[in-house]
C-alpha cells in the first residue's frame, strides 16, 4: 500500500487526517523523500505530536490583577518543552 499525504514541513495535515480515518497497526515503514543523489538512506528519526493546553481567568483591564493569563502560562510551558 501506498499513501501520500502533503504538509510534511507544515502542519502534516494529510497525514492526521489519514491516521484519524486509519489503522496504522500494519504499518512497518514510512518513506520520506528528500534530496540525496538518489542514495537510499535508511533512518529513523521519530515523531512526536504534543496537544498542550492552558486555562485562564478573564478580567477586566482596569483589574488584571484578578485574572490569570493563560498565554502566560503557555509561554512558560513551551519555554519548558524547548529544554527536553
Amino acid at each position: 500500500m501506498l499513501t501520500a499525504v502533503s504538509g510534511e514541513k507544515t502542519d502534516s495535515i494529510d497525514a492526521r487526517y489519514y491516521i484519524d480515518h486509519n489503522s496504522v497497526e500494519k504499518i512497518g515503514a514510512v518513506v520520506i523523500p528528500e534530496s540525496t543523489s538518489l542514495d537510499l538512506i535508511v533512518a529513523e528519526k521519530g515523531t512526536i505530536w504534543l496537544e498542550f493546553t492552558t486555562y485562564g481567568k478573564s478580567a477586566h483591564s482596569t483589574q488584571h490583577h484578578v485574572g490569570i493569563n493563560a498565554l502566560e502560562h503557555m509561554m512558560a510551558l513551551l519555554a519548558l518543552e524547548k529544554e527536553v
